[in-house]
């Protein structure tokens, strides 16, 4: 066995939690890959908005209350 904790750097395909924690890992990292989903998001709708010129795009987002929940206590509702 590993005498350290076992992190992991969770990449699509990686087994699940569950999986991980069974094998021995401790900890399990996302590294920029929540900031990369949100890069591509604004990416697409940049693309919508200059494409069609039409609004639409920008349905869909986190409500201005939600996002500023997140700020006010670390985590979602």
């Amino acid at each position: 066995g590993i005498a350290a904790p076992l992190n992991v750097m969770a990449v699509p395909g990686t087994p699940p939690r569950d999986a991980l924690q069974a094998l021995g890992v401790r900890r399990v990292s996302v590294g920029p890959a929540l900031a990369g989903l949100a890069l591509a998001r604004v990416r697409d709708a940049a693309t919508a908005l200059l494409r069609t010129g039409r609004w639409d795009a920008l349905a869909g987002g986190l409500a201005f209350a939600d996002a500023e929940a997140l700020f006010a206590t670390g985590k979602p509702e």
